[in-house]
C-alpha cells in the first residue's frame, strides 16, 4: 500500500477533508452548483522554495544543460494532521510527492480541469490536483 492510501482511506474519500492554503495567492474555487468558495492567504504560512540554477556539464556544440535544485526550509514545512491538505504551488508538490502526500495544488488546465481564463490568467478553478504518479505493474490502480 501506498503512504496515498494510508493517507486518506476508500472511507475516508468521502468524508470531509479541510484544505489550507499556503500560496501567496487567494484561490476562487467554483464549485459543482457554480457558487464560489475562497481560499484567503493566511499570514506567514506561504510555502516557496528559493533555487538555484547550476550548469551541469555542455551537450554537442556547447549547449549548456542546467538543473535547478531547490533549497528545502524545514522551519516552513506545515506539520503533517490527518484530514488536512495544504494548497501549495504545482512545483512544491511536484518536488514533495514522495514525502509528503498531503501537498495539492489548484487544477489550472482548462480542458482537463476546467479551469476558468480571463484576460490570460487564471481566475477561477474546480478542483485541486495531487501530484501525477508512474504506474508500473498496476500498482497505483491497486491502491485506488
Amino acid at each position: 500500500m501506498s503512504e496515498y492510501s494510508d493517507f486518506y482511506s476508500t472511507r475516508e474519500t468521502e468524508m470531509k477533508h479541510k484544505a489550507v492554503n499556503m500560496t501567496n495567492h487567494k484561490l476562487d474555487i467554483m464549485l459543482k452548483n457554480r457558487s464560489m468558495f475562497q481560499y484567503k492567504t493566511e499570514a506567514g504560512l506561504s510555502l516557496k522554495l528559493n533555487k538555484i540554477t547550476r550548469e551541469v556539464c555542455k551537450v554537442d556544440a556547447g549547449i549548456p544543460l542546467v538543473q535547478n535544485v531547490f533549497l528545502h526550509d524545514a522551519n516552513l514545512m506545515p506539520p503533517v494532521q490527518k484530514g488536512v491538505f495544504y494548497i501549495v504551488p504545482k512545483l512544491v508538490a511536484e518536488l514533495y510527492k514522495e514525502e509528503r502526500s498531503d501537498f495539492i495544488y489548484p487544477g489550472t488546465n482548462p480542458s482537463e480541469d476546467g479551469a476558468i481564463i480571463t484576460n490570460g490568467r487564471v481566475t477561477t478553478v474546480k478542483r485541486f490536483r495531487l501530484p501525477n504518479v508512474l504506474s508500473i505493474n498496476d500498482e497505483v490502480i491497486e491502491m485506488i
